[in-house]
Parts: structure tokens; sequence; C-alpha cells
């Protein structure tokens, strides 16, 4: 799979998973799509 996108939360105006990260990839040859959460 590749790493697709990232994203991050901004300041206390946008909180992602108690202010942590959520990281995509993505299988071009069977277009699969994956993610998990990273939180601090």
């Amino acid at each position: 799979m590749t790493f697709y996108a990232q994203l991050d939360s901004i300041n206390d105006d946008y909180c992602i998973a108690d202010c942590g990260m959520v990281y995509v990839f993505v299988c071009f040859d069977c277009n699969t799509v994956a993610s998990f959460v990273q939180s601090y």
C-alpha cells in the first residue's frame, strides 16, 4: 500500500482522536483504502 494522506489536529479548533493523527494508505492495484489513528 502507498501512503496517501495524513490528517492532523489543528490547535484546539479541530481535535482528531484526542489530538492525534489519521494516516491513510491506498492500494492502486486493487483499489483498497486503509487508515489508522494514532492518538497521543
